[in-house]
């Protein structure tokens, strides 16, 4: 019999995701200050220089002061697309819905498909296996025979690679959407805020730049990407009318039928005859065949799709604000 499985419409991040806006305003005056900061320590530098008359002070106090300005228009540009992820921005231009719940409202229609499959593949393999276990005792002949065992275990085991698939399916796309709970949760409110204070300072430029980098790949590329993806999806009610048909095929079985089955033969036939093999079982699970056929586009390449373009969207910035990826790769080889 296909195995039951513990099912759930919402992972293990039940609760409201994180107040992005709220923790970055608890970072925005630390930023600000760092800036500050900045400026303070580069002006210093160039005073010393100019009074003790060393050059080479003045042109890194000279030096600083640029990457100085590049900070502050950093946090300035942060501040700003803050404010349209948060509010308007995305939201006006794709529909009304922030990126992130776009991102969503794809894995949890995949997620309501794969459950309107699941139970119904159940719901159908529970009277057909229990068919299988028929066995009549012949007085005549004395032998017991098992008439629908050979009818009905093709359709059984088709029903088992079905649940099979789905219970994959699902664990795979309860995984992605914990990810994207997890990238919603880190991103403006770790990578960001903790990459523009280490932006600030020359001896840690690099990691505060590689920081900032991944904090817009996770917290804007990502989910961007994945409003793309939806456009590929269909809708998860037709999905679940076609395994609503597969449900519906077997005649609303219950207990009183398992009693006739088992003290009648002729039910039995019946049942195995006319609702087990009637073309609209046969119809439905053929279109779920086909579906899951192509499930794995929708829950691993398409996913897994979005990530290369994260990352390489990450691999990509993160020069342009002062990150040197191969130093920092051989850095931590080092270390280890």
């Amino acid at each position: 019999m296909a195995t039951p499985i513990v099912w759930w419409t919402e992972p293990w991040n039940t609760g409201a995701p994180v107040d992005v806006a709220g923790a970055w305003n608890v970072w925005q005056p630390v930023a600000l200050i760092a800036v500050t900061t900045a400026f303070l320590i580069v002006s210093l530098s160039y005073m010393l220089g100019v009074f003790f008359n060393l050059d080479g002070l003045r042109k890194w106090a000279k030096a600083e002061f640029y990457q100085a300005c590049a900070s502050a228009v950093l946090v300035v540009f942060l501040l700003f697309m803050m404010d349209v992820m948060v509010n308007q921005g995305f939201q006006t231009m794709i529909g009304g819905m922030n990126p992130y719940k776009r991102a969503y409202a794809y894995l949890d229609g995949v997620m309501e498909s794969l459950y309107a499959v699941y139970t119904n593949v159940y719901t159908v393999n529970f009277p057909l296996e229990f068919l299988t276990t028929f066995s009549f005792y012949f007085n005549a002949a004395g032998l017991d025979f098992s008439p629908f065992e050979l009818v009905l275990s093709p359709v059984v085991e088709q029903l088992h690679f079905q649940a099979h698939v789905v219970t994959m399916a699902a664990i795979t796309t309860a995984a992605q959407r914990a990810l994207l709970h997890l990238f919603y949760n880190v991103g403006f409110s770790l990578f960001i805020p903790a990459g523009v204070l280490l932006r600030i300072f020359p001896w840690t430029r690099g990691a505060g730049g590689l920081l900032i980098a991944i904090g817009i790949g996770l917290s804007i590329v990502y989910p961007v990407m994945f409003t793309y993806v939806s456009l590929m999806s269909e809708n998860p009610s037709e999905v679940k009318n076609q395994a609503n048909q597969l449900g519906n095929s077997i005649g609303n079985f219950n207990l009183s039928d398992y009693g006739a089955c088992a003290s009648d033969f002729q039910t039995a036939t019946d049942v195995a005859t006319q609702r087990v093999l009637s073309p609209q079982l046969r119809n439905a699970s053929a279109w779920i065949l086909g579906w899951l056929s192509g499930i794995w586009l929708k829950i691993f390449y398409y996913p897994m799709l979005v990530l290369i373009v994260t990352f390489t969207f990450i691999r990509t910035i993160a020069p342009l604000l002062g990150a040197d990826i191969t130093d920092i790769g051989q850095g931590i080889i080092q270390i280890l």
